[in-house]
């Protein structure tokens, strides 16, 4: 969208706090003639990816305030991501890599270590594509075991893929019998409650840090959130983490 475009939106949601996901569609298209309602997904994710708006719980669109949409996707190897399309057709996989999180946390990640998910049924495939293509690959809980300085470059992480876990997959569609695996990114809410599970070694101090570092410059559903957690076993102490550090957003979730 043109800058004038987003300014009269923003000035609109910013009048009309709480609005429905149909009100703010009917505004688009009434004050742009050019905008058609067909078109309305890509509307809706030019504003949340340029921080101009958001949904919560209950389906209402919300100022975003600046806060914009973080994104794994520019810290993944590219030619990692071509390896993973080989695995067998149809598999989900997700893949982000932990240096992500410097720009999260004051951290200095040595080693660009690689984190895939997988359904269980191609994790074998998983790992074999990966030693063909040369990527050390080892399951996530066995990171624990390896001292810091004995972690071999391009090192690729294994673990099992959560059914609800919060995925982006971009505007590509899986296609009936592709030859190609659908290869997607984390959302912020999988990464804030993985990181808390331990998948990435972090100390409480540094959980906070990111937790409180993620709500106050990005867009975090807390929605989304919550649901995830609950699938991990850790939402109430998630919830109890939030509460302490006053970022949760309960005005806007459980109306």
């Amino acid at each position: 969208m043109k800058k004038d475009e987003i300014e009269k939106i923003n000035a609109f949601l910013r009048n009309n706090e709480g609005i429905s996901k149909a009100g703010l569609l009917d505004f688009i298209t009434a004050a742009f003639p050019d905008k058609k309602k067909q078109y309305a997904r890509f509307y809706l994710a030019d504003l949340l990816n340029s921080g101009v708006a958001y949904p919560v719980r209950t389906g209402l669109w919300r100022p975003a305030n600046g806060k914009k949409v973080f994104s794994f996707v520019s810290d993944v190897d590219p030619a990692l991501v071509e390896t993973l399309r080989q695995v067998t057709p149809s598999c989900l996989l997700s893949v982000w890599s932990i240096s992500s999180l410097n720009r999260l946390l004051l951290l200095q990640i040595l080693h660009p270590i690689s984190i895939v998910s997988s359904s269980w049924y191609c994790r074998d495939d998983v790992f074999s594509a990966l030693f063909r293509s040369s990527y050390p690959a080892l399951p996530l809980k066995a990171y624990y075991r390896l001292p810091e300085k004995s972690l071999p470059d391009r090192l690729v992480l294994v673990s099992t893929m959560n059914e609800d876990a919060p995925l982006f997959r971009g505007n590509k569609k899986m296609r009936p019998n592709s030859p190609e695996s659908l290869v997607a990114f984390p959302k912020i809410e999988k990464v804030l409650v993985d990181c808390y599970c331990g998948d990435v070694p972090l100390d409480p101090a540094q959980t906070k840090e990111l937790f409180a570092n993620a709500i106050q410059g990005y867009f975090v559903n807390f929605s989304v959130l919550e649901r995830y957690a609950k699938s991990r076993g850790k939402h109430e102490e998630i919830c109890a983490l939030l509460r302490g550090l006053n970022l949760w957003e309960a005005p806007y979730d459980r109306q």
